[in-house]
């Protein structure tokens, strides 16, 4: 992947998620893998295949926290993925 990759950052509940761009001449079936891994990122839950969030460390105030998420193989998260 390209370094210049356009991401967008949004803030909710005191937390910061950097998302990638859904560019508007992608393939649907992309544009729709990006939107259900930017959801999933946000709520903490897979909208597709139900995979949660783990946090790898127990979060402190002000600290940096990187979490994990165990999608299905066939989940549509992946399309057009290097997975």
């Amino acid at each position: 992947m390209s370094a210049g990759r356009k991401y967008r950052r949004q803030i909710r509940r005191r937390a910061l998620f950097v998302l990638p761009v859904i560019p508007d001449d992608a393939p649907v079936e992309v544009k729709d893998g990006l939107a259900l891994r930017n959801t999933a990122t946000m709520t903490g839950r897979c909208p597709a295949c139900g995979a949660v969030a783990e946090l790898a460390t127990d979060p402190c105030p002000g600290e940096m926290v990187h979490a994990v998420m165990e999608h299905e193989t066939d989940c549509p998260v992946f399309i057009g993925s290097d997975r």
